[in-house]
């Protein structure tokens, strides 16, 4: 994790970024994760990019809707899927897509593996904890109200972006049953986030529902904002030094490191940009004109 010391599965490694914010290490080998609203799941794999080549590995009919999110459980090696069937997935990844548990809520919007905890947000503003690798129910949070798209680590804490943001950290011990308690809320700012990601010095980007980035300090101040898109923003990466949104508008964006100024627009996909994630000298993006680019 960005912040934290890495989980690691051996080999050769490299970096993915996921929407929520979060960075990993993968084995080289794995070159990209792909969801569809055709509810398949979809790993490309081959050579470190270098030259850059995907091939379909798998391709696995694993949802009765559409895909809407996935993340990597790298402690396990496992990938954890969920759409707007309500079903989280998780799958073993050791030497085929193959299932292996399940649990069912309502449609997913987003997924955070914290420590050995699942957070999955959904469209009333719910984020349900789960256990891992069990799936074991362990908390509900209701702080929100609007979908939850967005969700990010942010070390000791997690950030939870919907109609607002929340700062949750980890409960003390409860007083009758000696056990901890998942997460208690913090703090809440007022905002309409859509996307998130986590920058390295500790403070972290949003990307919202009214067109803008907003930068914020690790204390969850407002410290920016820039007006980035001409509609919402679906997608912000880091990838050192530059920051990178997509947006409903169609493009890509790269921000300079100094003062995040726009340095280039990418406006190469016919539909709107909801994923984009960094890897190296790489940067893949994900859109709803069914593509998956590598740049």
């Amino acid at each position: 994790y960005v912040g934290d010391a890495p989980h690691t599965m051996g080999g050769s490694q490299s970096s993915w970024s996921t929407p929520g914010g979060g960075q990993w290490a993968l084995p080289a080998g794995i070159a990209c994760l792909e969801s569809d609203l055709d509810a398949t799941q979809k790993v490309y794999v081959g050579p470190p990019l270098n030259p850059p080549m995907l091939m379909l590995q798998d391709n696995t009919s694993g949802h009765g809707e559409y895909v809407r999110v996935m993340a990597l459980d790298l402690c396990s090696g496992r990938l954890i899927s969920g759409g707007g069937d309500g079903a989280i997935r998780i799958w073993n990844l050791a030497d085929k897509l193959e299932f292996a548990h399940e649990v069912h809520a309502m449609s997913v919007r987003s997924l955070l593996v914290w420590e050995r905890y699942l957070l999955s947000g959904h469209p009333d503003g719910t984020v349900y904890v789960w256990s891992l690798p069990g799936l074991d129910l362990l908390q509900t949070i209701k702080y929100h109200n609007e979908a939850v798209y967005a969700m990010c680590d942010a070390g000791d804490r997690v950030l939870i972006g919907a109609d607002g943001i929340s700062v949750h950290t980890k409960g003390q011990p409860g007083f009758w049953t000696g056990k901890a308690d998942c997460f208690d809320c913090v703090k809440t700012v007022p905002a309409e986030v859509l996307s998130m990601c986590r920058l390295p010095d500790g403070s972290f980007v949003t990307g919202n529902m009214d067109r803008s980035l907003q930068v914020w300090t690790s204390e969850v101040e407002h410290k920016k904002t820039i007006a980035a898109h001409s509609r919402s923003i679906w997608a912000v990466v880091y990838a050192e030094p530059f920051l990178i949104s997509g947006s409903a508008d169609n493009t890509i964006k790269v921000w300079g490191p100094d003062d995040w100024s726009l340095i280039r627009v990418i406006e190469e996909h016919d539909g709107w940009v909801v994923g984009l994630s960094a890897s190296g000298k790489w940067l893949s993006s994900a859109s709803l004109d069914h593509t998956l680019r590598l740049w």
